[in-house]
């Protein structure tokens, strides 16, 4: 489950056309998550000739249905955690460096 309730939106569909029936072979997707002002991109090909279908015939709720957003959710909450919440550091001035070994 996500971390943060980004908004998702297709905002890109490429198909890939076979010629004599002009079924579709392949789409080339991209989903854009929003959250907060922080945004990404994320794509992916999808093979979809056993479908028979034109590409008019699809929906973006079917083509969006065809990505891995389970996937994405956790990418980008781990983009949006790592550009949101930089890694606490500090610098040990007085390591001892004799607790290394030889």
């Amino acid at each position: 489950m996500a971390k943060y309730p980004a908004t998702k939106a297709l905002s890109g569909a490429v198909p890939t056309i076979r010629l004599d029936d002009n079924y579709v072979t392949k789409w080339d997707l991209k989903v854009t998550y929003s959250y907060n002002g922080f945004t990404r991109d994320y794509g992916d090909s999808v093979d979809v000739l056993y479908l028979a279908k034109t590409a008019s015939a699809y929906t973006k709720t079917e083509l969006l249905g065809f990505m891995n957003l389970a996937q994405y959710d956790i990418i980008f909450d781990a983009h949006y955690d790592a550009y949101h919440t930089p890694p606490v550091e500090e610098r040990q001035s007085n390591f001892d460096i004799t607790t290394i070994p030889e």
